[in-house]
């Protein structure tokens, strides 16, 4: 009488793993609070302060956009007259309104463009074509809340934009943290899911 090898028992159930959110929760949020205490102090203390605040967010957002121009698509935006128009563009929102803020903008534009011609011609077009984007994207942009803080009830109506973008990106973090399996765009931000732009 053969004897015949029991079977392997079934492996356990691989265990189940734990969602993550992608960053460094706790830090982020201290970075928040941290940022919006300094945020309303400026607001409500002294408004100039403020366009500050708003001109140093200006320069390093043209920084980071300008950086991953030129190590993605190798497109070298100018950042020096990007930075100097941008911060400039704020400012004049503030004091001049939105006539000194397109003022502003075209100036930073024909910067762009003398700028790059110090430089050799290879890649011009595409370099002040990337520089001028830059400069409506960031800084132009910006001078919107320029001229809602230069009203008398300018500091409230800031804050209320600011709480209204904080409740919608936070929102759509949550919903897509939670309910989200498809990337939105795997190579620009790898952990948003397209759920988080559908609950915007």
């Amino acid at each position: 009488m053969s004897s015949r090898t029991p079977p392997p028992p079934p492996a356990p159930p691989a265990p189940r793993q734990k969602k993550s959110a992608g960053r460094d929760l706790s830090a982020a949020i201290g970075v928040g609070v941290g940022l919006g205490a300094v945020i309303i102090a400026s607001l409500f203390i002294w408004k100039a302060a403020f366009v500050g605040v708003v001109a140093v967010a200006v320069v390093v957002g043209l920084w980071e956009l300008t950086s991953r121009l030129q190590e993605r698509k190798q497109i070298k935006a100018p950042l020096v007259p990007l930075a100097v128009g941008g911060a400039a563009m704020v400012v004049a929102g503030y004091v001049r309104g939105a006539e000194g803020a397109w003022v502003a903008m075209a100036l930073t534009a024909l910067a762009v463009l003398v700028w790059r011609m110090t430089e050799p011609p290879e890649g011009y077009l595409k370099d002040v074509t990337a520089g001028v984007f830059a400069a409506f994207y960031v800084p132009f942009l910006a001078t919107f809340v320029s001229l809602l803080l230069a009203a008398d009830d300018g500091p409230w109506r800031v804050l209320t934009f600011l709480l209204l973008t904080v409740v919608s990106d936070t929102g759509a973090y949550a919903i897509g943290w939670r309910f989200g399996k498809r990337k939105l765009a795997p190579r620009i931000s790898p952990a948003r899911p397209a759920r988080a732009w559908s609950a915007r």
